[in-house]
């Protein structure tokens, strides 16, 4: 019984983590150093969106080509 609970630890565990680590290697390419994809620009921080308990998005804006990105983590 023990190793039956500790088994399904561990396998939503894996659930939980595999799935955030890819959204954040996505998300911190497309960060590009805070840097625009399109034009190179600096992005500027536009906004935060609460949406459910510990999770928040973050827009950023580019001043020069109007370039928007949402993220899920705080890149800076």
């Amino acid at each position: 019984m023990k190793k039956k609970i500790i088994t399904t630890l561990v396998i939503l565990g894996l659930a939980i983590a595999i799935p955030t680590g890819v959204m954040y290697n996505k998300e911190l390419k497309a960060w590009n150093d805070g840097y625009c994809i399109t034009c190179d620009n600096e992005l500027e921080y536009f906004d935060v969106k609460h949406l459910k308990p510990n999770r928040f998005k973050y827009t950023w804006y580019c001043n020069n080509c109007h370039h928007i990105e949402q993220f899920h983590f705080l890149f800076q």
